[in-house]
């Protein structure tokens, strides 16, 4: 049942007229009692942020502290996917919540926040889920093509992420794999490497990835991680991240590589050989160009296995997602 009231608790730490103007400047959420989109909804298919005070494990919802929210960020589905907050009785700080998701202050599209759940369910409902609940969702080329690859193999050789930032990839392959190791590599963990590292310890993966600092500049730091790695990954991918002196430095080190090693890349680039590219970031200079990648591989022991062209779900730029295997003769 919708409810009629719209007015919003407001933190008893913060300035009157501060709440008030975060207030005014946020389109306020639709209230739902919980138990009726508990029995009314298509819970599956809801994304729902537990931001309540004293939060209970669920299948469905997955809690961030109000606090935690502007580091975990990322954690968020895709802004155009609708949003359900829950909320409590206890939950003094909704109006910040929602400043954070919806505020014009945003350089970003805001959330879309469908509505506000209030209340709970008689806790004998509950029980512990078997997996952990998410809202993100990983790249589609590494659910839909990198991860059958990685099961059809029969070793255990490591994964290596290129360009992780925070590892949500990183994360979704270490939950659904649990038999090898998946490295996260980013020259950023050089300055800080905590957030993936509690990000992998708030899912449970902890013991099936880990990260190294890697300086690109120059790629010699690479090349010699990799020579003296060659016989424990079996897979290099990058998800939006590109950089071909590095791509060039894995397609040359085939003849040390093991056979079968997969090398996957999913980055933006244009949908033509004559196309532009029209959006703004990235700019057109750190786009592919429509068979680069393919060009790049044609004559060498590495054998393509997909080179296609989708539509990120964002912004609607275009991305090639390219896989090659090696196949030694």
């Amino acid at each position: 049942m919708e409810s009629k009231s719209r007015t919003l608790p407001v933190d008893e730490d913060h300035n009157t007229h501060d709440a008030i103007k975060k207030q005014k400047m946020i389109d306020m959420p639709k209230s739902i009692s919980f138990e009726d989109w508990y029995k009314d909804l298509q819970r599956t298919s809801s994304k729902v942020l537990d931001i309540r005070l004293h939060p209970t494990p669920t299948s469905f919802a997955v809690h961030i502290p109000p606090h935690d929210l502007p580091n975990r960020l990322f954690e968020l589905p895709p802004r155009q996917v609708p949003l359900f907050l829950w909320v409590d009785d206890e939950t003094t700080n909704l109006l910040d919540v929602l400043y954070i998701l919806q505020g014009t202050a945003r350089k970003q599209k805001p959330w879309i926040i469908e509505a506000i759940l209030r209340g709970d369910l008689d806790q004998k409902a509950w029980s512990v889920p078997k997996t952990l609940p998410r809202l993100w969702e990983p790249d589609s080329m590494v659910e839909n093509i990198l991860l059958p690859l990685l099961k059809e193999s029969s070793n255990a050789l490591e994964v290596w992420d290129l360009g992780a930032g925070v590892g949500r990839d990183v994360v979704f392959l270490a939950e659904t794999l649990r038999d090898r190791t998946i490295v996260a590599m980013d020259q950023r963990y050089v300055k800080q490497a905590l957030p993936f590292l509690e990000f992998c310890q708030r899912r449970q993966v902890s013991q099936w990835t880990c990260c190294r600092a890697v300086r690109l500049d120059p790629i010699s730091e690479f090349q010699s991680i990799l020579e003296e790695s060659w016989d424990k990954v079996g897979c290099f991918y990058a998800v939006r991240f590109w950089n071909k002196v590095l791509f060039r430095c894995i397609l040359d080190a085939a003849p040390v590589l093991q056979n079968g090693t997969i090398l996957a890349i999913s980055h933006f680039g244009k949908a033509t050989p004559d196309s532009d590219w029209p959006h703004i970031h990235p700019n057109s200079k750190q786009v592919l160009d429509r068979y680069e990648l393919r060009d790049m591989v044609q004559g060498t022991a590495w054998k393509i296995c997909c080179d296609r062209v989708v539509t990120d779900s964002d912004h609607g730029r275009t991305l090639i997602q390219f896989v090659a295997q090696l196949q030694k003769t």
